[in-house]
């Protein structure tokens, strides 16, 4: 395996920092296998890229339709 320096714009560092973080796994790990899929032409799914949106609201928002009060002039 060989080995390569690469500077990287702020962004893409700290993207590269927090996805590595979340998969507890090396930022050069994120970045071999980034690397690795691009090279073999694979495209991430969307499952895959909103991963980290999943979950985001449970819990916090309710069906306002169930909300007798809230429905009290619908349609007026």
């Amino acid at each position: 395996m060989k080995t390569l320096k690469i500077k990287l714009p702020d962004g893409v560092f700290k993207w590269l920092a927090i996805t590595a973080r979340k998969q507890k796994q090396t930022e050069a790990e994120v970045a071999r296998a980034t690397l690795t899929a691009a090279a073999n032409g694979r495209v991430p799914t969307f499952g895959e890229l909103a991963a980290d949106l999943a979950g985001i609201g449970a819990g916090k928002y309710s069906d306002l339709s169930t909300n007798k009060k809230h429905m009290d002039d619908f349609g007026r």
